[in-house]
């Protein structure tokens, strides 16, 4: 996703929990949440002894990647 594409949806997004706000809903600890989920999925693949450096770094963009979290192009070799 470019990053004009990423901001409209921030906004978009921002926009959405203004106007349509959910009772007691703790958006914070949502995005930690996962935030905490995509790190431990990382730690998982820095920990794997059989991958090296490249593959390590293809399994940490995939992650990313599956979390709609962007890497840019700059891990292509």
């Amino acid at each position: 996703m470019d990053v004009c594409m990423e901001m409209l949806c921030w906004e978009m997004g921002k926009l959405v929990l203004e106007k349509l706000p959910l009772p007691h809903t703790d958006y914070l600890k949502l995005v930690q949440d996962h935030a905490v989920r995509v790190l431990e999925e990382i730690v998982t693949v820095v920990r794997t002894p059989d991958l090296n450096d490249f593959e390590v770094v293809e399994e940490i963009v995939r992650i990313l990647e599956k979390h709609n979290i962007s890497a840019g192009s700059c891990h292509d070799f």
